[in-house]
């Protein structure tokens, strides 16, 4: 049995088929479609989310944020790690790590 990738070992997250993310202002609104659940994203987890949405891979996410942020890239890995996690908690996402192969 394959074991399930933990959010610290994936490198590419993507928003599952049923979820939409929208920009409201500074912050975002995650919707499951299929359970009409409504997540609210606050403006750091609304900026994760749009470059989600954008194809970018996690280390990418965290270098781009690290240098908007003016934080290390320890510092900004671990915040989006833990949203990753949330967001996987919420069944809001898939992910997969590009290394592993077809």
């Amino acid at each position: 049995m394959a074991e399930e990738p933990t959010p610290a070992s994936m490198s590419t997250v993507r928003f599952a088929h049923d979820v939409v993310v929208r920009q409201v202002g500074d912050e975002a609104l995650a919707i499951k479609l299929t359970s009409e659940a409504a997540f609210s994203l606050n403006e750091t987890a609304a900026r994760v989310a749009l470059l989600i949405n954008d194809g970018l891979d996690l280390p990418v996410i965290i270098e781009r944020l690290a240098r908007e942020y003016g934080q290390s890239t320890d510092v900004v890995s671990a915040h989006v790690h833990e949203l990753i996690a949330d967001f996987d908690a919420k069944g809001l996402i898939e992910h997969s790590d590009r290394s592993a192969g077809p």
